[in-house]
């Protein structure tokens, strides 16, 4: 078997020959067709002057032919050269040398067979076979194998390489710009490539940059030796014409940009470069909301306001701003005194928290890495400061007691009180005591609200002549600035004198004196008006209505009288009170004065009250005998009511006469006393 491989190795050794004749020849129609093709698409490219897609197009065009060229007839029999993939067998191997010599094309196909066909053969047939193939590989050892294939014959193909380097050559001494021009077009195909124009178009603008949602004036300016009379703009595949400003300056003004705009200019058949204006983010703040936190003794309850910037809010109201924004990245607060400068907690979301404590504007600024947001807005906050509460106070006195006082008034504040006091102290020549404090009952939930209160000035000790300051004073409930009063005008109640005592006391009883002497006159002139009435109504057969208006006079004239006694012994009443609270009166002299009490109250008793309802309520009637017999009555008592007055008047005197007495001597002593 040792000849058989012998014709192994020079089969295989004509294989590889094969092979390197298949690259000569791949390489020769690769290059030809590389350079055709070549040719064939700068051409196109040089006539038509595609746009960046059509050069994109041509240019893998070209380049996946080219790869398939070369694919086919470099790398594959290059990979079978080297036993790569499939090669040719033995077979097809023999077949070619053997069609190549053709007195042995059967005879070495053959031998090849018989080698291979020996597994199932009998061992005594074997060294029979193997003799036949020795002998066979001897008669084809002497032919060369590789003269089956000749190089020399690929001289032929060389004119397909000539031909498209001819043509190239052409092109070349015609006009290199095809080649030099059309090669950089389309290796330079992503690019964009402007066709040489008579004119050039330069941009004014110093950035191609633009806020969103903002317009932009496009300034272009044409220079060259040739300048067209309109330029055109072409966007999203318009066409737009250019505003002339002059013979070589044009504008165009881009409307609410909302997204970036590639354009370019052409005129007369020329285009420029495309450009592309750039929109740059709005910073903008979309809305806000404001939570109002109020100071819990205003007793107001928590706001959120939607869009509100402009407050009015209490004194030391904490506030949260949340604002929504768009594109933006930072937002600034500016307030009068300080710029707060904020940080987003999520995306264009932001948060500011602060008390108020005083009037103040602000204004919210958007902005972002590329801008300030040029939509800032200014607001303005009211702050309201709490005010001191209010006080309103009226006073009167007792009608009978002079040392009581009855105090009514009204309190106010924003929004609460705390306290509310009664305050006094006793002045007393040069010593003054302290300020007594007396709480009044307050509601801490209203803010407005009305007091009383009554003072009974006896309860204290005082001393003739000595005063009292008093006052009331109310708190509010301001828990920020701290509780805030107000307080009225201070009062002062005099203590008189025992000298002014006595001199007032001598003022009352002279016109009570006076008094009960004009009361026996009315009593006098009741009496003969009464008298009057009587004889007239028994001189007529029938009351008429002059009698009728006699009798209402009268009792008008009585009832005036009743008033009168009535503010008599009230007056008494008081002066006796008055007299007895800063000095001691006698045992008798106060019997003396109950006494006479006794005689005023009993001046106009209950029987004759009556008696004159009685005869109000005849005169409808108007009968005669009845209103007679009643004025009777009315006469007999305004006899007693004289004899009582008089005697009243009389006592009266007296009870005067032994007051002042007692006084003279406690005088004398107080001055005996002193010296």
């Amino acid at each position: 078997m040792h000849n058989i491989n012998q014709l192994i190795q020079k089969l295989d050794a004509f294989i590889k020959k094969y092979y390197k004749n298949r690259l000569i020849k791949g390489g020769i129609y690769s290059i030809s067709l590389l350079v055709a093709f070549f040719i064939l698409f700068i051409l196109v490219e040089y006539i038509s002057q595609f746009d960046i897609l059509g050069r994109s197009i041509l240019f893998y065009t070209y380049l996946t032919l080219a790869l398939s060229v070369l694919f086919y007839y470099i790398l594959i029999p290059l990979f079978n050269l080297y036993k790569i993939g499939n090669s040719i067998s033995y077979e097809q191997a023999a077949n070619i040398v053997g069609n190549h010599f053709g007195d042995i094309k059967d005879k070495l196909l053959n031998t090849l067979q018989l080698s291979q066909n020996t597994e199932n053969i009998p061992a005594t047939q074997v060294q029979l076979i193997n003799a036949s193939i020795d002998q066979r590989i001897s008669q084809l050892e002497p032919i060369p194998f590789n003269a089956a294939i000749d190089f020399n014959e690929n001289k032929k193909y060389l004119k397909f390489l000539i031909i498209p380097f001819l043509i190239f050559g052409v092109i070349a001494l015609w006009n290199i710009k095809i080649i030099t021009s059309s090669t950089n077009r389309l290796i330079n195909h992503s690019q964009e490539i402007i066709t040489t124009a008579p004119f050039n178009f330069i941009v004014q603008n110093e950035k191609l940059e633009v806020i969103q949602q903002e317009d932009f004036e496009l300034k272009v300016k044409v220079k060259g030796d040739y300048v067209p009379n309109n330029i055109y703009l072409t966007v999203n595949g318009t066409q737009q014409k250019l505003n002339k400003i002059n013979n070589t300056e044009f504008s165009y003004t881009f409307r609410t940009i909302q997204e970036d705009k590639k354009f370019k200019f052409n005129a007369e058949g020329f285009e420029s470069k495309t450009y592309t204006l750039t929109t740059i983010p709005n910073p903008s703040l979309m809305n806000f909301n404001v939570e109002l936190d109020y100071p819990s003794y205003t007793q107001q309850q928590d706001k959120k306001l939607e869009n509100v910037g402009d407050l009015i809010v209490p004194e030391g109201t904490k506030v949260k701003w949340n604002f929504n924004t768009k594109n933006t990245n930072q937002l600034s607060l500016r307030f009068p005194d300080s710029l707060i400068e904020l940080e987003p907690l999520n995306s264009n979301n932001f948060h500011f928290y602060t008390p108020l404590f005083k009037n103040t504007n602000y204004t919210v600024i958007t902005k972002n890495e590329f801008t300030i947001g040029k939509d800032s807005i200014s607001y303005y906050i009211t702050t309201i400061k709490d005010q001191n509460p209010s006080i309103k106070l009226q006073e009167s006195n007792d009608s009978i007691n002079p040392f009581i006082r009855y105090f009514n008034g009204s309190i106010a504040d924003d929004y609460g009180f705390t306290n509310l006091l009664f305050k006094y102290r006793i002045v007393n020549g040069k010593s003054i005591s302290k300020y007594v404090k007396q709480n009044l009952a307050v509601s801490k939930s209203y803010n407005k609200e009305e007091y009383f209160h009554f003072f009974d000035f006896t309860t204290l000790e005082l001393e003739p002549g000595s005063k009292i300051e008093y006052f009331f004073q109310v708190w509010d409930n301001d828990a920020v600035n701290g509780f805030k009063s107000s307080r009225t005008q201070t009062k002062i109640y005099n203590v008189p004198t025992k000298d002014e005592l006595a001199d007032k006391s001598d003022e009352n009883k002279a016109k009570i004196k006076d008094d009960l002497n004009s009361s026996l006159k009315e009593v006098e002139k009741l009496k003969k008006e009464l008298d009057d009435i009587q004889k007239g109504l028994l001189e007529k057969q029938n009351p008429d209505w002059q009698d009728k208006n006699r009798i209402q006079q009268f009792l008008e004239h009585q009832e005036s009288l009743q008033k009168k006694l009535e503010n008599i012994q009230q007056q008494n009443q008081q002066n006796n009170f008055e007299q007895n609270q800063l000095s001691e009166q006698e045992q008798e002299i106060l019997e003396k004065q109950e006494q006479l009490n006794k005689l005023f109250d009993e001046l106009m008793t209950d029987e004759m009250k009556k008696l004159y309802e009685e005869l109000q309520k005849m005169m409808e009637e108007m009968n005669k005998d009845q209103l007679l017999n009643k004025l009777d009555d009315i006469e007999m008592n305004n006899e007693d009511l004289l004899k009582e007055l008089d005697r009243s008047l009389e006592q009266f005197k007296q009870l005067e006469f032994e007051e002042k007495l007692e006084n003279i001597t406690e005088r004398l002593e107080d001055l005996a006393k002193k010296q």
